[in-house]
C-alpha cells in the first residue's frame, strides 16, 4: 500500500484539480441560460457599456431618484440593528481621531458602491417597480456589511491617534505640584 501522503497529492495535483474544475464549471456555466432559453425567459442582462450610451441614460433618468431613494430606504435601524449607526460612529471617530485620510476612505468607498448600485438600476431594461422590489434589500447588504466590516478599522486606528495624542499631551504637560504637607 503507497503512503499516505503520496496517496493524497495524486487526487491534488493541477491536472486533477484542473480537470475536476472544469467538469463542474461547464455545466454549471450553461445552466442558467439554458433553462431560460428553454422556457423564454429574459435574464435581464446588464451591460454596463450601456452606461455610455447617451440617449439610452436620457430615456432612462426618470429611474435615478426611485433607484436612490428605494436603496436609501433598505438602509435603516430597522432593517439592520445597530450596524449602520456605529458605522457612522466608526467614520466620525475616524475623522475625530486625526484619521481623516482613513475617513475619507470610507465615505468614498460607500458613496461609490451606492452610485454603481443605482446605474444598474438606471441602465437596466427590467421594469424598474418589480426590480427594486425584488432586490433592492438584497443588494443594500453590501453597503451595510462592508461599512459595518470597515467600522472596526476605523475605530481602533482612531483609537490608536488619540492614545498616541493623549501621550503626547500627558510628555507636555507640567507636572502637578504636591500640596505641601506640615507636620502635625
Amino acid at each position: 500500500m503507497p503512503p499516505l501522503h503520496s496517496f493524497r497529492s495524486s487526487f491534488t495535483s493541477p491536472h486533477t484539480t484542473g480537470v475536476a474544475h472544469s467538469a463542474f464549471s461547464l455545466p454549471r456555466a450553461r445552466l442558467w441560460p439554458s433553462f431560460t432559453s428553454v422556457h423564454h425567459l429574459s435574464t435581464g442582462d446588464i451591460h454596463f457599456s450601456d452606461a455610455l450610451r447617451p440617449g439610452l441614460l436620457s430615456a432612462h433618468a426618470g429611474r435615478i431618484a426611485p433607484s436612490a431613494h428605494a436603496l436609501a430606504g433598505q438602509v435603516g435601524v430597522a432593517k439592520w440593528g445597530l450596524l449602520v449607526p456605529v458605522t457612522a460612529v466608526g467614520v466620525l471617530a475616524a475623522f475625530v481621531g486625526g484619521r481623516a485620510v482613513l475617513g475619507w476612505f470610507a465615505v468614498s468607498w460607500m458613496v461609490l458602491s451606492s452610485s454603481c448600485l443605482v446605474l444598474v438600476y438606471w441602465i437596466s431594461s427590467l421594469p424598474l417597480h418589480w426590480y427594486l422590489a425584488t432586490s433592492d434589500y438584497r443588494i443594500v447588504a453590501t453597503l451595510v456589511v462592508g461599512g459595518a466590516a470597515l467600522t472596526p478599522l476605523l475605530a481602533a486606528d482612531a483609537w490608536a491617534g488619540s492614545k498616541a495624542a493623549l501621550r503626547e499631551l500627558r510628555a507636555t504637560r507640567a507636572p502637578a505640584i504636591e500640596p505641601e504637607t506640615f507636620p502635625a
